[in-house]
């Protein structure tokens, strides 16, 4: 329903020539779509925005949030190569305008995406440095996270005494973000710590059904093939069978034709024979009947 109205509201700063508005409003629409698990319509839109502020030549430091997006949108694609490419892209737009903030958020994403692909000693080092911005800015939601995630790279790295510090700084960051908070903020962040979790949720269940539909389709695949071998080779037995039947029947023909030569031969042989008999006894009996009439 949310998308249905960002579409009429896109179409109206379209049709209105508003096109700076119109591309804030694609970067509202691919993030809206991304939560969705509709990762690809969210980066074609993305791109479309892209293009309209590149267009309008506005700063990049204005477009930075869509470019994260984007290349949030691509590592819950797993298209890693292009999720960093459009990390790393933000992070020195960040940098070119000495915003620590954004380049804090650009080394937690960066660590996050490194630590999906088991990289967690590179994961380690992007949330040290997370941190070296985060501490001075007193961020206490990104010191937050920079010190679970440490955590959890060294446990996964079996570094224990390192795992134990972070787990300490975490415990004590996190007493002093609850602390620094209202009770409407927790709230917010409850709500969003469930959000992400059923986003990873939904993301792993897609993964999930992909596999399942992969499995099935190569199985179905297999057993298409299979039927067609046995068609393939049921043809083949029918084809010789029934050149075989010709064959025989042919070869009956053939038999039955020589038999019916050689009984035409025999029955011509003694029709020869009977006719050479009448004619000798005729023979026989002209010569008795003239030896009588000459007496």
């Amino acid at each position: 329903k949310g998308l249905k109205y960002y579409d009429l509201a896109k179409n109206i700063y379209h049709e209105n020539g508003m096109m700076v508005k119109y591309a804030d409003l694609c970067s509202n629409i691919g993030l809206a779509l991304s939560y969705s698990g509709e990762d690809e319509k969210a980066i074609s839109i993305f791109r479309e925005g892209m293009e309209f502020y590149v267009k309008n030549e506005v700063e990049p430091i204005e477009y930075s949030s869509l470019l994260l997006n984007m290349g949030a949108s691509f590592y819950y694609l797993d298209l890693m190569d292009s999720a960093f490419y459009y990390l790393n892209d933000v992070k020195e737009i960040y940098r070119a305008n000495n915003d620590s903030s954004g380049i804090g958020k650009c080394l937690l994403n960066e660590g996050s995406f490194n630590f999906s692909i088991e990289k967690y000693r590179l994961a380690s080092e992007n949330f040290k440095e997370s941190l070296t911005y985060a501490v001075p800015l007193n961020d206490l939601e990104d010191i937050q996270i920079a010190n679970r995630e440490l955590m959890l790279c060294y446990g996964f790295m079996g570094e224990l005494d390192s795992m134990n510090h972070y787990f300490e700084e975490y415990y004590y960051s996190n007493a002093d973000y609850f602390e620094d908070i209202t009770d409407k903020t927790i709230l917010e962040h409850e709500v969003k710590y469930e959000t992400e979790k059923k986003e990873q949720a939904l993301i792993l269940a897609r993964h999930e059904n992909d596999k399942i539909e992969l499995e099935n389709e190569l199985k179905q695949n297999t057993i298409y093939i299979l039927i067609g071998v046995i068609l393939i080779i049921s043809l083949i037995v029918i084809i010789f069978y029934i050149l075989n039947q010709q064959k025989q029947k042919v070869d009956r023909m053939r038999m039955d034709a020589k038999n019916s030569e050689i009984e035409s031969l025999i029955k011509a042989q003694e029709l020869k024979t009977y006719v050479a008999q009448m004619e000798g006894q005729d023979r026989e009996r002209r010569r008795i009947a003239d030896d009588l009439h000459d007496r």
